[in-house]
């Protein structure tokens, strides 16, 4: 693979770098019909509802 002559160059050698590294993590055991309050709407999901319920809506 070659580099474009017009590539800019960024120099990360000060820093750690881990490519590929991405935030993977998602909500998909919230109930997806939030109302009003997304704080409240969580805290309700994540307390008020049964394991089995959010392992449904996860599947």
């Amino acid at each position: 693979m070659q580099i474009p002559q017009d590539a800019e160059i960024i120099d990360l050698s000060d820093y750690l770098v881990l490519p590929g590294l991405i935030d993977a993590h998602s909500h998909v055991l919230f109930d997806q019909e939030i109302k009003d309050d997304f704080s409240e709407h969580s805290i309700t999901t994540l307390v008020l509802e049964s394991d089995a319920l959010r392992a449904l809506r996860g599947v």
